[in-house]
């Protein structure tokens, strides 16, 4: 399940099992929620293990596709992601520092 922290302004989620996370965010401006999709590299043995973050939108215009690297947390289960999207609704690029809502769904 993944874990919302809804005290800052990025995104702070909390991977505790599986390698394919499923969620509903929900977005404050004026656009639909996103449906997100966290698969995990399992090729990596370092650190960071590599995310592909792809968002499917309800609008017109193509899906995103952004990478981030998360943060190996080894005292605990899970990882640790931050996920910092940037946000502008006029073009292309998201920078998105909004929290989590909706429920989560974690597979495997």
């Amino acid at each position: 399940m993944l874990s919302e922290d809804q005290t800052t302004k990025g995104w702070e989620v909390t991977i505790t099992r599986g390698w394919e996370v499923t969620t509903m965010l929900s977005e404050d401006q004026t656009i639909k929620g996103w449906e997100v999709t966290l698969m995990f590299s399992e090729d990596q043995t370092t650190k960071g293990r590599k995310v592909t973050l792809m968002l499917s939108e309800d609008q017109t215009t193509n899906g995103w596709e952004v990478t981030i690297m998360p943060s190996e947390d080894q005292t605990t289960k899970g990882w640790e992601v931050t996920l910092m999207l940037s946000e502008d609704q006029t073009t292309k690029g998201w920078e998105v520092t909004k929290m989590l809502s909706e429920d989560q769904t974690t597979k495997g």
